[in-house]
């Protein structure tokens, strides 16, 4: 007899770029949700350049995004395998747009909501009842209750 699979989440990444899209060496992002965008200097190599990068569910170097009030945050689906780069950010060569919000703050509540619940997700806030523990990404808020254990990255 088989096991019954179930269907596992799929991953969502966290990235920004400015108000009109465009980020680093000029390449521009779509903001509206379901485009789908491909990098068009792919290189499959775990270092930077050459994909569409972003934090694999939120986690890795939260100083890596814009925390501007200029600044638009993304959450992408992957369309391709994924390379992690030194566990800092992650990139693919294809990915669809699931969320383009005004603060990074709401795109890690969209994330958290969607999959992405138990991963430390920069920005994200965590509040927990007695006996909890709660954890969040970089600039992000962790709360716990009595005898509860509260951890936030960088600037959290």
């Amino acid at each position: 007899m088989s096991k019954k699979k179930t269907a596992q989440p799929k991953m969502l990444g966290l990235r920004t770029c400015a108000k009109d899209g465009t980020s680093h060496g000029g390449f521009k992002w779509p903001l509206k949700v379901g485009a789908e965008v491909s990098a068009p200097d792919w290189d499959d190599r775990p270092v930077c350049g050459g994909g569409l990068h972003f934090l694999p569910w939120g986690e890795g170097d939260g100083g890596l995004l814009s925390w501007s009030d200029n600044a638009v945050a993304l959450v992408i689906e992957p369309l391709a395998p994924v390379v992690d780069i030194n566990g800092a950010k992650s990139k693919t060569e294809r990915a669809r747009v699931v969320g383009a919000f005004p603060s990074i703050p709401e795109a890690a509540q969209f994330i958290a909501d969607n999959g992405g619940a138990g991963h430390a997700i920069a920005g994200g806030v965590v509040a927990r009842g007695s006996h909890q523990g709660a954890t969040a990404g970089d600039r992000g808020q962790a709360t716990a209750g009595d005898s509860g254990q509260a951890t936030a990255g960088d600037r959290g």
